[in-house]
């Protein structure tokens, strides 16, 4: 066996590893700022009022119901196309969103009322939604 291809040293703590070795990660937000005007609003936008991903989802939501609203022979074919993408992009998008959320809950019935103990500990306001069931 050649134990030395496995062998990353540590040197002063830090581990060195040898290249293709080791934990691979990147940072990519660093190189969305920099793509920035101003990288120091953009950060603060991000952290404070809401992602990409939220301010894209309210774009998404105003524009698919004002298009509704418009009659589709007021529409050009471009138009009809673009809205019926729109419409595709927010399903498969809120298909994800319920597959994440349903992985989140565990199988064990056990663990699920753990689960479901400290979500109503932390919104107390949602326990009179449903009825919890007694153990066993």
């Amino acid at each position: 066996m050649l134990w030395w291809l496995n062998f990353n040293p540590q040197i002063n703590g830090w581990e060195v590893n040898w290249p293709w070795s080791g934990a691979v990660t990147q940072d990519i937000t660093s190189s969305l700022w920099s793509k920035a005007r101003n990288s120091r609003v953009e950060r603060r936008v991000l952290d404070e009022v809401a992602s990409y991903g939220r301010q894209i989802g309210a774009i998404t939501d105003l524009l698919d119901e004002l298009a509704d609203k418009v009659d589709d022979g007021a529409m050009t074919p471009r138009g009809r196309h673009a809205h019926a993408q729109l419409k595709d992009f927010k399903a498969r998008v809120d298909r994800i969103k319920e597959e994440e959320l349903r992985r989140m809950i565990p199988d064990e019935p056990e663990s699920a009322r753990s689960l479901l103990e400290a979500l109503l500990e932390r919104h107390p306001q949602l326990a009179g939604t449903r009825a919890l069931p007694g153990p066993g």
